[in-house]
């Protein structure tokens, strides 16, 4: 009698047991297909973005053969699990891993081909700002494209935004001028170091064309 009970408890205790472990299998698996699927989104929304600034000309996008491979393995290893009906969470790392280091890679193309020409923009901003009538939208301009210089923009519309700002930045650098001598004067001007000597016959013809004569001030040290 005893025994039957004891038996009959043990093959309960049995199918219990297995019934929790599919659960926990069960869940495990939903878990690591919602990480797969968060890191393919993201992926995805990046070669969107790529897209977007290859075709807007702002940078040419090329993946090293390891890199291609290392993304083509991890997927393909995703759906070699999933298929037997399970998904490790070192194959769910991998593929987290693989989107990051794609993610570094567009950080550095994107820096190396606009870092340059964007940083001249923004230093003539910010040193005619203050003798343009629109100072206010330069000065948010160039504060757009420092902050936009640094990373790949997380989705399309960022790079439309920025290639929009980087144009705008541009024609108002080329409508207030960008000469040699202006530059050097408008320096002495932000240090209070200009003197009436600074004003050359260039200068001067810039200070008339811009409407600048009645925004000078003399005084005497």
């Amino acid at each position: 009698m005893l025994e039957d009970i004891l038996d009959n408890a043990s093959r309960k205790l049995e199918t219990t047991k297995i019934a929790q472990t599919r659960v926990r299998d069960t869940e495990r698996f939903t878990t690591n297909m919602t990480k797969v699927l968060q890191s393919l989104m993201t992926m995805d929304l990046y070669l969107k973005t790529v897209a977007t600034a290859e075709a807007n000309r702002l940078m040419d996008v090329s993946v090293d053969s390891i890199m291609r491979n290392d993304i083509i393995a991890s997927l393909q290893m995703v759906l070699s699990e999933t298929l037997e009906g399970y998904l490790e969470a070192t194959t769910v790392s991998s593929v987290s891993k693989n989107v990051s280091a794609f993610k570094r890679h567009l950080d550095s193309l994107w820096v190396n081909s606009l870092k340059n020409s964007t940083e001249q923009v923004i230093s003539l901003l910010n040193t005619f700002s203050q003798f343009m009538t629109n100072e206010s939208e330069a000065i948010s301009i160039a504060t757009t494209l420092e902050n936009g210089i640094t990373s790949f923009p997380i989705n399309p519309s960022d790079v439309i935004t920025f290639k929009a700002k980087l144009q705008k930045g541009r024609e108002m650098a080329d409508q207030i001028g960008a000469d040699d001598d202006i530059k050097i004067f408008i320096g002495k001007v932000r240090d209070l170091q200009a003197t009436l000597e600074d004003i050359t016959p260039k200068v001067q013809e810039w200070i008339y064309k811009h409407d600048i004569p009645k925004r000078i001030k003399i005084i005497f040290f």
